[in-house]
């Protein structure tokens, strides 16, 4: 998958505060094949808020933050969710999103291992050299809701501290879609049904 949702990018926002991180151009993005950038939706007037709906290439798929459990964030370079200080305090618990164009794929259908662990391997690679990761569970498959994918947990461990990972991967109509959930590894057992309740809410084409 190209351009993966690094360890390095997430520990970075796991270190920041991600609800405070906005696109100045206003419009949210996602990252699509050869590292280029494509509008989720036609920008906005205004800055999109905590409960704007994330709206895939060609509308592939929306995902709609409650605004109780979940909020909206974005930055230049990532899109995303996190939990709100009501659901999870100060912790910084979050899923980063991205898409890829994949011209096969089609909603319903199941990811292939190869694409599973093509972007794990990615994950992994570009980790922060102060953190070692690894799997503590392989990509298998996983169903959230009605979305057919492969899920995988990884660790992180090392400065500043130690961080869990949740990897998912499903189709959309033709793109591929992966969220990469972001948690302290204490609070890991808490948090991944929130991960999964989120990621049951998607819709796709």
């Amino acid at each position: 998958m190209t351009r993966s949702l690094s360890l390095a990018a997430a520990l970075a926002l796991a270190l920041a505060a991600p609800a405070a991180a906005q696109s100045p151009e206003g419009g949210p993005r996602l990252s699509a094949p050869g590292g280029q950038q494509q509008p989720s939706e036609p920008a906005a007037a205004e800055m999109p808020g905590p409960t704007t709906e994330i709206i895939g290439p060609d509308g592939s798929f929306r995902l709609q933050p409650d605004g109780t459990t979940w909020e909206r964030f974005q930055s230049v370079r990532a899109i995303g969710v996190r939990c709100t200080d009501k659901a999870c305090g100060s912790e910084r618990v979050f899923c980063l999103i991205q898409v890829r164009g994949a011209q096969d794929a089609k909603a319903g259908q199941p990811v292939s291992q190869a694409a599973a662990e093509e972007f794990g391997a990615g994950v992994i690679r570009n980790s922060p050299k102060e953190m070692a990761a690894d799997y503590v569970t392989p990509f298998s498959e996983k169903t959230f809701g009605p979305h057919p994918g492969r899920w995988a947990d990884l660790k992180a461990e090392g400065e500043p501290g130690s961080l869990r990972f949740g990897l998912f991967l499903t189709n959309a109509e033709k793109h591929l879609v992966a969220f990469n959930c972001v948690s302290p590894t204490a609070k890991w057992d808490e948090n991944k049904p929130k991960f999964e309740s989120l990621i049951a809410t998607l819709r796709t084409l």
